[in-house]
C-alpha cells in the first residue's frame, strides 16, 4: 500500500452523521495494522456493525426557572445485534434537569464494558441477560436542579424474576455503582440517576447465587438455587431428626444416620462383593418347620472379629434397602450344652441345634490367605426362620453384617436373570 492511499473499511459510503459501533472483540481473529496514515484493526470473518443516529437535545426554554420546568427529555429507540449473539431492542428516556446549550444525545449498545460489577448482582443469570449501553451527548447540561434521570424499558417475560430485582448500574471510577432511582412496573421502566455519562447496564439482583442462600431452616426440603431463584422442594419420604437414634429403621443391615441437614439417611453400607456365590431357600407355607436356607460366599474381607465376645452376625435379604428378612447369630452364648462359637486363627464356626433366635443352624467363617479372600457358609432352617414370600422381589441382595464394625459386611446380589427358580415355594440362584 502506498503512502496517501485510502484504506477500504466497512464504513465506506455510510452516512457520516450516524454513530457506529464496530465490535469484533468476541470470537473474531485479527491483527493490528500500523502505518504512517494511522492505525486500524483488520478482522477475519463475520463482524457486527450497529448504527445509532443521535437525537436532537434542545436547550431549556428561556426564563424557565421562573415560569416552568427547565427539564428536557430525550427519547430514543435502540435496536442492536452483538457479536456474542445477543440481539434486541429497548426504549431509553433521558431527562436532563436543564440544558444550557443544545446538542445531540446518543445511546449505543455494547457487547461488554470494563468495570467491576457488585458481588450481589449479575449481568447474566438464568433466563436474564443484561446489555451494556454507552451514553453520550454534545449538549451542555445544568445539574443545579438535580441529577439526570435515565430510564430503560425492560421485559421479564419467560423469566422467574421480579421487576423489584432489577438494578440500574452506572460505571464510576472503574466500578459499577447502583444508581437505581425508581422502577415503573406499569410502563415497564427501570430508572437511575447520574451526574455524568459513562456506560450503564441493567443488572439483576438475584434471590440467590449459591444453594446456601436458599436455606429455609426446614430439614425436609431440598434448598437449591436455580437461575438465581430459590427452590425449596419437599423431600418425600423424609424424617427430620436431631440425633442418629432418631433414625433407627429397625433394619439391621442399613446404616442409620442423622445428616447435617437433620434428615434421616438409611443406606446400605459398602460391602465386599462376592466373586463366587449361591443362595437357595425353600419356604413351606403349611409347615414352617420345613423352611430351609443355604448361602455360600467367596470374596474379599477376612476380618471376622471375635464372635465369642463382641461380634454379632446378622444375615439379611433385601430388595434395595427394603428388609425382607433378618436372622441373627449372636456373639457368645451357649447352644445346648456347648459354646455356640468356636474360633481359631482365621476361622470361626457357629452351631446351634436349637435354631435360636432366628433359625441359623450353622455359620462358618474362614480366611483363605493364599487367595486373599473369605469363604462363608450359612445354613438356617425351621419355624424360627421367617423367609420372604415367593416369588421374591428382584434384584435380591443377601448380606452378612458384623455388628462390632459396621464397615465389615459381605454381600451378593441376584438380578432378574441370576436365578434358576423363583416361585412355587423355592428360590435358587445360578
Amino acid at each position: 500500500m502506498k503512502d496517501g492511499a485510502t484504506l477500504p473499511t466497512a464504513f465506506n459510503g455510510l452516512p457520516s452523521d450516524v454513530l457506529y459501533t464496530f465490535d469484533g472483540s468476541s470470537g473474531n481473529a485479527g491483527f493490528y495494522y500500523s502505518s504512517p496514515l494511522g492505525s486500524c484493526v483488520v478482522y477475519m470473518g463475520r463482524v457486527t456493525v450497529n448504527a445509532y443516529r443521535p437525537t436532537d437535545t434542545e436547550a431549556s426554554p428561556v426564563g424557565c426557572e421562573a415560569t416552568n420546568s427547565c427539564a428536557v427529555q430525550v427519547s430514543q429507540a435502540v435496536e442492536f445485534s452483538l457479536p456474542d449473539g445477543t440481539s434486541g431492542n429497548t426504549a431509553c428516556d433521558i431527562t436532563y434537569p436543564g440544558v444550557i446549550a443544545p446538542g445531540t444525545t446518543t445511546v449505543s449498545a455494547l457487547s461488554d464494558s470494563e468495570g467491576t460489577i457488585p458481588p450481589d448482582v449479575a449481568i447474566e443469570i438464568g433466563d436474564y441477560k443484561g446489555v451494556y449501553f454507552e451514553l453520550d451527548t454534545t449538549a451542555v447540561y445544568d445539574l443545579s436542579a438535580g441529577p439526570i434521570e435515565v430510564c430503560f424499558s425492560y421485559d421479564l417475560t419467560g423469566t422467574d424474576f421480579l421487576p423489584s430485582q432489577l438494578k440500574f448500574l452506572h460505571r464510576e471510577s472503574g466500578a459499577y455503582v447502583d444508581r437505581t432511582s425508581r422502577i415503573d412496573e406499569i410502563n415497564h421502566l427501570v430508572c437511575g440517576e447520574v451526574t455524568s455519562f459513562s456506560p450503564v447496564v441493567v443488572a439483576m439482583n438475584p434471590e440467590c447465587l449459591v444453594n446456601a442462600d436458599c436455606n429455609d431452616g426446614l430439614s425436609c426440603t431440598d434448598d437449591t438455587c436455580v437461575g438465581g431463584t430459590c427452590h425449596n422442594d419437599a423431600v418425600v419420604p423424609c424424617t427430620p431428626c436431631v440425633q442418629t437414634s432418631d433414625c433407627d429403621d429397625a433394619n439391621p443391615c442399613t446404616d442409620d444416620k442423622c445428616n447435617d441437614l437433620q434428615r434421616c439417611e438409611n443406606a446400605l453400607p459398602a460391602w465386599r462383593q462376592a466373586t463366587k456365590t449361591s443362595l437357595k431357600f425353600k419356604s413351606d407355607a403349611i409347615n414352617a418347620s420345613k423352611n430351609k436356607l443355604t448361602w455360600n460366599f467367596a470374596g474379599g474381607g477376612m476380618q471376622f472379629g471375635d464372635p465369642k465376645t463382641t461380634a454379632n452376625y446378622t444375615f439379611c435379604l433385601l430388595n434395595g434397602t427394603d428388609l425382607l428378612m433378618a436372622s441373627d447369630a449372636p456373639a457368645g452364648g451357649i447352644c445346648g450344652d456347648k459354646d455356640c462359637w468356636a474360633t481359631k486363627t482365621g476361622a470361626a464356626l457357629y452351631k446351634d441345634s436349637e435354631l435360636t433366635p432366628d433359625g441359623i443352624s450353622g455359620l462358618q467363617l474362614k480366611a483363605n490367605y493364599s487367595k486373599g479372600e473369605a469363604k462363608i457358609t450359612l445354613k438356617a432352617k425351621g419355624e424360627n426362620l421367617e423367609l420372604p414370600a415367593l416369588p421374591v422381589a428382584l434384584p435380591l441382595t443377601a448380606m452378612l453384617r458384623r455388628s462390632d464394625d459396621v464397615t465389615k459386611c459381605w454381600s451378593a446380589t441376584y438380578c432378574n436373570v441370576c436365578f434358576k427358580t423363583n416361585g412355587d415355594g423355592k428360590f435358587e440362584s445360578h
